[in-house]
């Protein structure tokens, strides 16, 4: 939408990601036959190697052979994104857009004064793996800030049913469209139902004082 300025946030794993990706395959196209069996012992030690050849370059990268250690609970990631948020300005008025886990952060940074609303993309109601966790609905019980949440119908991680199951803030919408939690196949019709339903949720209301 027009007046809005975009900022995206990349975490530290997703930036050695992309820089792995950029860098990995040309380097696989040198060596005969790997690429025809990619899920051999062999091909994927030779993949390992060459990632952690090419991470010495990037000390400040090394954290992704050592997943425990990286520092990305969702404490953490709720005080690097208070950090930003206070970075950008008091004065500021933001929208949060994520996506899946990035909801649970989004949900409890609502008591930042710049935060105007939150959208989030496929909300992990529950562990498919583990199942219920009162934790990750605990804050959408006290929501304060407007909060559109757009939900698979047929998503793992909550479906249909989470208007039942769950105890919502009144300050929470949600739109449920035909998709999985990754959006995955979406038709020009469900595209079109979440383009709308943001534009009617960012939309300046009319006739409220304030």
């Amino acid at each position: 939408m027009e007046g809005y300025t975009l900022i995206w946030h990349q975490s530290k794993s997703e930036a050695t990601s992309e820089l792995l990706s950029l860098k990995v395959q040309p380097c696989i196209k040198l060596i005969p036959n790997i690429e025809k069996y990619p899920n051999h012992l062999t091909s994927k030690i030779i993949r390992k190697l060459i990632k952690a050849l090419i991470l010495l370059a990037y000390p400040s990268q090394w954290g992704y052979f050592f997943p425990l250690k990286q520092q990305d609970s969702l404490c953490s990631k709720i005080k690097q994104y208070r950090t930003l948020l206070q970075n950008l300005g008091v004065d500021k008025e933001i929208t949060i857009l994520a996506h899946s886990a990035g909801g649970r952060v989004a949900s409890m940074l609502d008591t930042e004064s710049n935060v105007k609303n939150l959208i989030c993309f496929g909300y992990p109601f529950k562990d498919p793996k583990s199942g219920e966790d009162p934790t990750r609905i605990r804050n959408l019980e006290i929501q304060q800030k407007p909060f559109l949440i757009i939900q698979g119908r047929n998503d793992e991680y909550g479906g249909e049913d989470i208007l039942k199951r769950y105890q919502l803030s009144k300050s929470i919408s949600i739109q449920f469209i035909e998709a999985n939690h990754d959006y995955e196949y979406l038709s020009d019709e469900s595209w079109e139902i979440v383009t709308r339903a943001i534009e009617d949720f960012l939309r300046p209301k009319q006739g409220l004082s304030t």
